[in-house]
């Protein structure tokens, strides 16, 4: 909307947009859009993608709704290692990965038990978060973008968000 009603003094003043569990929003046009005008000379615009977080990957980018993603984006895997990629591994939720996502949400739900006595007790969840991680090994990637796995992705992985596409793999 700031492209649209041209707010050229907001813009030059934007140094980075920064989401998390961002679902597709357009089409490759769009994209391309968002791209020409977030990209100077570096980029702006960085999506956070936790895991399996099944949010970013809809809706799906396939041959009947071709939704597409723009920016960078910053995955971070279950134990927390960032990747610049330019989308994230398993875009569409295919069943190769139907056992592969259950074990990694059966490995979110015992690291959640354990990772306030190693951390802290800041990083202890609630009840609540701990249900949905439950459900989460029935419906992958439902649990994954809870809030809880995007703040712990900040303050356990590299020290600053602060990407430049030199380390971007496609």
């Amino acid at each position: 909307m700031l492209f649209v009603n041209k707010e050229d003094k907001l813009l030059e003043k934007l140094l980075a947009i920064y989401t998390f569990g961002q679902p597709r929003v357009g089409d490759k046009e769009f994209g391309d859009f968002m791209n020409s005008k977030l990209k100077q000379s570096k980029p702006k615009y960085f999506r956070v993608v936790y895991s399996n977080d099944l949010i970013p990957r809809l809706p799906f980018d396939d041959g009947l709704f071709m939704y597409k993603h723009f920016g960078v984006c910053l995955y971070y895997n279950c134990c927390y290692c960032q990747k610049n990629l330019v989308e994230a591994p398993n875009r569409d939720l295919t069943l190769v990965y139907f056992i592969p996502i259950r074990i990694t949400a059966i490995w979110e739900l015992l690291q959640s038990l354990v990772l306030h006595y190693i951390k802290g007790e800041s990083f202890k969840e609630t009840k609540l978060s701990i249900i949905s991680r439950i459900f989460g090994i029935l419906v992958p990637g439902i649990s994954a973008h809870s809030p809880v796995n995007y703040i712990n992705a900040i303050r356990l992985g590299p020290p600053r968000l602060n990407p430049t596409l030199s380390n971007v793999k496609g």
